[in-house]
């Protein structure tokens, strides 16, 4: 119902009278009304829940239904004071401001103490079902203000609040009290109390002033004499009270500056420096770690288990993050204070290793403070045997091991032979042998099982790599699976299926089949097949209702009647010079693609700059710019080592920068073209059967995959604004998409 009255539209008032109606009588009706309480006040302030002593005050009440106000409620109050002294109040409906206001002002002079006003609204129904109302409850303080006037010195430097300090700094607070009616109040029935609390909430220091017999500021002084004490931000709290209880609290802030360590790391079991820690999965790592200061990089200053009696250490929170080489942070967790033979804190860490491949590999340890006000501070850390921080922190490290193995294979490719378009399924489970344990896919992306696609090349230290798909987890079988279709990315011809595991920084750990033989999960393969491209080009020429002209291409990759997807290409878009019958460079663009396998190239030039005439799109895979730009380093790097010059070792090799004017020059065959007055539209279909198999690093020359004809006929007058829109809308939402693509295919 209340779900129900909140969503009925404000113009349909039958449904919500009904709505709202229902709801009136009922416990629920204060939940759907808007109440806003505030206070005006006369000769005082009102400082959050504290009213200074003597502030007069008179509440303000809104109370509304959405965008509705609700003018005929009755609504009152009643006051009552610590000494119990009760003070009512009718609260009017204001028309100008739209608010109930109280009738008049109440006084708090001579007042301490807490201030509870009862507010009660509602309003009477004869003949229906009574009296709907709600009540509310708002509590106050009446107290003092507070005047601090701080001096801090840190080695005769005046520090600031909310500034830095270290050792021997000298905090002295001259405090005062004010009211409404007294500025200056050094003696009175009050006491005011310091608690210094560090930056865990411990109180490390307190101390109190009685006002009866007082004649002047009261004065609290305190030097911070030891540095054991974790950095951060130290808090001094001034509390006023009476017999009538708390009466104003202030608070000042300052920041404690020293080195933080974590020093007597242990773990469980190994030496210390004597034995690298190793573990299995399921296994527990269990870590000591004792934190301490060190202020002048000479002594450590470890943190007491009690302070004035009272046991301290579970109050601060210390924490050990596992993290990968790289600095992925793989969890983190809370240290739990542990006995000691000392009167040190020391704290122990347990890592249950779970059957994942998160933590497989070397392992980083490291250790961070989290105070209750400010942000987290790493530890450095600190080698107790030789009395020095580490000089490498990834010293501190562990080892998880494994001996991966594909087992209980369900499904796996049973051809070598395969086209473009074909799907590659493996479906398996993986097992540590040394555990006997399942592993799952681990929270990190690269943490999984993936399946490459890798062709070998003379030239090459190591196998190009042109597919990279990563396994999805069966949680109910715990099993792995992969789908991959053979892309156009994919080079043709000989090629390697690798299946291999990754730890959480993508550093392949080795998988092998199950068995003695212990072989990797490789399949040679052979791909093959022709790549058919169908296209459709349009151009938009309406000078009338665009300032440009745009030009679309779209197109699909089929082999064997199968869409490609997510091929990777660039275009480079040429034009045509009927004078000299050669093709200028005129744009080079990404293609955009979507999940349905469309592949989009779209551009727009202003129309007088738009020649008509014929351009061409040359479409080149970044697997094979990427092939040519290695082949240039490859002779570059021969050249050196022979002795002879880089321009004559590369001058045979095409790359990016010289393909597109050379390809430009040459002749090009015509497309089919059909146009019309509204717009050009080209159709291509042209199948690439000459896709050579995959040549060798030194020799490869850069090529285009393939070319697509665009005829334009230039500028028209008459075109239809029906269509046009059509077409705007349409290249305008693909356009976003191929914007976003566009970054992804960067960004990777």
């Amino acid at each position: 119902l209340i779900q129900y009255a909140k969503a009925v539209p404000a113009k349909d008032l039958r449904l919500a009278n009904f709505a709202h109606l229902s709801l009136l009588w009922s416990p629920a009706f204060r939940t759907i009304l808007d109440v806003n309480l505030s206070y005006q006040t006369l000769d005082g302030i009102i400082a959050g829940d504290t009213v200074v002593q003597g502030t007069q005050l008179k509440p303000v009440l809104t109370i509304a239904l959405g965008p509705l106000s609700l003018p005929s409620l009755e609504v009152s109050g009643l006051a009552t004071f610590a000494s119990g002294v009760e003070e009512s109040m009718d609260l009017k409906w204001n028309a100008d401001e739209k608010k109930y206001v109280a009738d008049k002002f109440t006084s708090t002079s001579n007042k301490l103490g807490k201030l509870t006003i009862d507010y009660s609204a509602g309003i009477d129904t004869p003949g229906f079902l009574g009296r709907a109302s709600f009540t509310l409850r708002d509590t106050k303080l009446v107290g003092y203000g507070v005047t601090i006037e701080p001096a801090v010195d840190f080695g005769g430097k005046q520090v600031k609040e909310r500034e830095s300090f270290g050792i021997n700094t000298e905090f002295k607070f001259q405090v005062t009290l004010f009211n409404a009616s007294e500025k200056r109040i050094v003696s009175g029935d009050f006491r005011v109390s310091l608690s210094v609390f560090d930056s865990s909430d411990i109180q490390i220091h307190a101390d109190h002033r009685h006002g009866e017999t007082n004649r002047e500021a009261l004065e609290f002084t305190w030097v911070l004499r030891s540095p054991n004490i974790p950095a951060g931000t130290v808090a001094f709290v001034f509390e006023v009270s009476s017999d009538a209880g708390p009466l104003a609290t202030v608070t000042k802030q300052y920041v404690f500056q020293v080195t933080m360590i974590a020093g007597q790391i242990s773990f469980e079991n190994f030496i210390p420096n004597q034995q690298a820690p190793k573990y299995r999965i399921g296994e527990t790592v269990k870590v000591l770690m004792e934190p301490a200061s060190y202020p002048d990089l000479r002594q450590t200053y470890p943190y007491e288990v009690d302070h004035s009696g009272a046991e301290v250490a579970s109050k601060r929170k210390f924490f050990m993050d596992v993290a990968t080489p790289s600095g992925l942070v793989l969890t983190s967790i809370a240290g739990v204070p542990v006995p000691t033979q000392t009167s040190h804190s020391r704290y122990e860490f347990a890592l249950d290793i779970p059957a994942t491949l998160d933590f497989l590999g070397n392992n980083l340890v490291s250790f961070r403070y989290v105070p209750v006000r400010g942000s987290p501070i790493k530890l450095q850390p600190y080698d107790s045997f030789f009395n020095e921080p580490y000089e490498d922190a990834a010293a501190l490290n562990f080892t998880v091991s494994a001996e991966l193995r594909m087992v209980d294979v369900v499904e796996k490719p049973s051809a070598t032979d395969f086209h473009y378009g074909t799907e590659i399924v493996f479906r398996f489970k993986v097992r540590d042998f040394k555990t006997g344990k399942l592993i799952h896919t681990g929270t990190q992306e690269h943490a999984n099982i993936f399946l490459l696609l890798q062709h070998m090349q003379s030239g090459r230290a190591k196998p190009l790599i042109t597919a990279r798909q990563p396994a999805v987890a069966d949680q109910a079988s715990d099993s792995f699976i992969i789908r991959w279709p053979i892309d156009a990315n994919a080079l043709r011809g000989p090629g390697v299926i690798t299946l291999i595991a990754q730890d959480a920084d993508g550093k392949a750990l080795p998988l092998l089949m199950e068995g003695k033989d212990e072989q990797a999960v490789e399949i040679k393969i052979r791909i093959g097949g022709n790549i058919r491209v169908e296209s459709t080009s349009y151009t938009t020429a309406l000078i009338k209702n665009l300032q440009s002209t745009v030009f679309s291409v779209q197109f699909k990759l089929y082999c064997q009647k199968v869409a490609l997807h997510a091929a990777q290409l660039r275009a480079a878009v040429l034009r045509l010079d009927p004078s000299t019958k050669a093709f200028t460079q005129v744009a080079d663009l990404p293609v955009a693609t979507s999940p349905s396998g469309h592949y989009q190239v779209s551009w727009s030039v202003p129309h007088d700059k738009a020649a008509p005439g014929e351009y061409r799109l040359a479409f080149f895979r970044e697997v094979d710019r990427f092939r040519a730009e290695e082949s240039r380093e490859y002779r570059e790097r021969r050249a050196r080592k022979e002795g002879k010059p880089i321009e004559e070792a590369t001058a045979s090799n095409a790359t990016w920068s010289s393909v597109v004017p050379a390809y430009a020059s040459a002749a090009v065959k015509t497309a089919t073209a059909l146009s019309s007055d509204m717009y050009s539209t080209g159709v291509l279909t042209s199948t690439r059967a000459d896709v050579p198999e995959t040549p060798v690093a030194e020799s490869y020359e850069l090529e285009p995959f393939f070319d697509i004809v665009l005829p334009y006929k230039g500028a028209s007058k008459g075109w239809s604004f029906l269509r046009m829109e059509w077409l705007a809308t349409f290249i305008v939402g693909f356009g976003y998409y191929s914007l976003y693509k566009s970054i992804q295919n960067v960004s990777k």
